[in-house]
């Protein structure tokens, strides 16, 4: 993933990180066709998922004894405090969007 293709700032790249994350471990296909299949972004579907996603990385990232690991870590769950998915995406840039087109059809290497 190219944070520089998407335009993204950092809040970005956390929260893209977080949804890639989660959809790792699951059917990405199946959570994202919810989203953009129709070709548009559904709203409330996204910020759903980003929820999900948020909330299973404050408690899902695995634990690493690796110190540069570790500080990324709390440093994510620090930049996610009070994060809301509908207010996420009533602000986001179309960057995120286009994010979301691409990991759907699997064109984010």
């Amino acid at each position: 993933m190219s944070a520089d293709k998407y335009d993204f700032n950092a809040y970005d790249t956390v929260i893209a990180l977080a949804l890639t994350e989660y959809l790792k471990e699951r059917n990405y296909k199946a959570e994202l066709r919810n989203v953009v299949e129709t070709g548009t972004v559904d709203g409330a579907a996204l910020a759903d998922l980003l929820n999900r996603a948020v909330a299973w990385s404050k408690g899902g990232l695995n634990a690493s004894s690796d110190r540069y690991t570790e500080e990324m870590k709390q440093a994510v769950n620090v930049a996610l405090t009070d994060f809301s998915g509908t207010r996420y995406v009533q602000s986001m840039d179309v960057g995120f969007c286009q994010f979301l087109e691409d990991f759907y059809h699997d064109r984010i290497k």
